[in-house]
């Protein structure tokens, strides 16, 4: 999360005032909302009787 935030904020910083940077991704209850979006992803995938790494990691 730190890599990609400190891009956003210089994509943001370097735009000219054309793109901004919201904060969000990094606020608690966000972090604890995408943990729950994991955990069920994981929680279906089992069920179906599949996993792939690259699938949890885009949840």
């Amino acid at each position: 999360m730190g890599i990609a935030t400190s891009e956003a904020v210089i994509v943001a910083a370097t735009s000219g005032g054309k793109k901004k940077y919201s904060l969000g991704s990094m606020l608690g209850h966000v972090l604890m909302h995408q943990t729950f979006v994991g955990l069920e992803a994981l929680l279906q995938m089992e069920r179906a009787g599949e996993y792939r790494q690259e699938q949890v990691q885009a949840a």
